[in-house]
């Protein structure tokens, strides 16, 4: 294991400390000599500060990456930061010293381990994706049964001025062309009756229980299938009425470019 270094504020003044012995689990999970000079592992701590980090921080950098946990209403969340991005936040900006021990290993002992966090990370968000879904579909069903408005991402982008986009217009030719006279009707029934079909009830999760080294399969929630049909019967009655983009959404790119760029 190389010496340990402190960065920034000890690293202006050439400060060096010993790194410190926790980094030695990682060379027994891994059970294989460091072999190899490209291939290391950086172990950080990071020193406390006065506003609430009293503790400390403690973080492991693979490559260019950064893997350490963050509290988040409750749950210990593992988070990915890029290097540059994290020692801004805590050297920088919270002008805290970080104290750097390099552990060498083999190469493809560093490609397991970053490997292994990079699948952990992917597990966690989509089971927070699925945890927020459901908790979108509490909402919404408490909205539909105190027969409250539904909010729809993205109708805001258009004016209800009828027949002021000739794109629109050409675009409703073409479909017609293509797929026939009455498919905007046709389109429009079939999500109708997906609408009266549509269940507020969870479907049940396939498979086994998660896990933390597998990817987990969630079926579409009732909320993601209510927001995506009646946002396609949305486009259907934008495209139906030619309802133009409003005022100042559109910007046009040569009138910000720098000047010789």
């Amino acid at each position: 294991m190389d010496q340990g270094r402190v960065l920034n504020r000890a690293e202006k003044k050439g400060g060096y400390r010993r790194g410190f012995p926790s980094a030695l689990v990682l060379l027994l999970l891994c059970g294989a000599p460091a072999v190899s000079a490209g291939a290391f592992l950086d172990f950080l701590y990071i020193e406390s500060n006065v506003r609430g980090s009293s503790g400390g921080h403690a973080a492991l950098k693979i490559g260019h990456s950064v893997y350490h946990f963050q509290n988040e209403q409750g749950n210990n969340l593992l988070v990915r930061d890029g290097w540059k991005h994290f020692r801004f936040v805590y050297s920088d900006v919270d002008n805290r010293n970080i104290h750097v021990a390099r552990v060498r290993i083999g190469e493809a002992d560093a490609e397991r381990v970053g490997e292994r966090f990079r699948l952990l990370f992917l597990v966690q968000n989509r089971h927070q994706a699925f945890l927020k879904a459901l908790e979108a579909d509490t909402a919404l069903l408490h909205r539909l049964a105190r027969n409250e408005p539904y909010e729809l991402r993205g109708i805001g982008f258009f004016a209800r001025r009828p027949r002021e986009a000739p794109a629109l217009h050409r675009l409703r030719g073409e479909i017609s062309r293509r797929l026939g006279p009455g498919f905007l009707d046709r389109e429009e029934a079939r999500i109708a009756d997906e609408l009266s079909a549509l269940a507020g009830i969870p479907e049940p999760v396939p498979g086994p229980l998660p896990a933390a080294d597998r990817y987990p399969l969630y079926p579409r929630t009732f909320s993601e299938a209510a927001e995506d049909l009646y946002a396609r019967r949305y486009a259907l009655e934008v495209l139906r009425e030619e309802w133009p983009l409003r005022d100042g959404l559109l910007v046009d790119a040569k009138e910000n470019e720098r000047p010789g760029g």
